[in-house]
């Protein structure tokens, strides 16, 4: 149970930090990710929150031991949300 709340603790917790960084904040994004934006990728923070919530959608979907009264369910319901939230974020600045 607490390594899936620290995950998904994690997962939440990347998301206000990648807007931050794209909000002009002071933090950078990770040199792994730094190279994606010499090709002309915009949003390598946001991207990368995206890629951390699907893990921890999978986590819980797939190693969660029990339901946690509901929660497991609703915490993977408001990930895919913030997902959506995020890909129409994307897709808006495309545009």
């Amino acid at each position: 149970m607490k390594k899936v709340a620290m995950l998904l603790m994690i997962a939440v917790m990347s998301f206000p930090t990648a807007l931050l960084a794209q909000a002009g904040g002071t933090m950078t994004a990770p040199a792994a990710q730094a190279g994606n934006m010499a090709k002309g990728e915009h949003h390598p923070e946001i991207r990368a929150a995206m890629q951390h919530l699907r893990e921890a959608k999978e986590v819980l979907q797939k190693k969660a031991a029990r339901d946690f009264q509901g929660h497991r369910k609703q915490a993977i319901e408001s990930i895919d949300q913030a997902l959506e939230h995020l890909r129409q974020a994307l897709e808006t600045e495309d545009k």
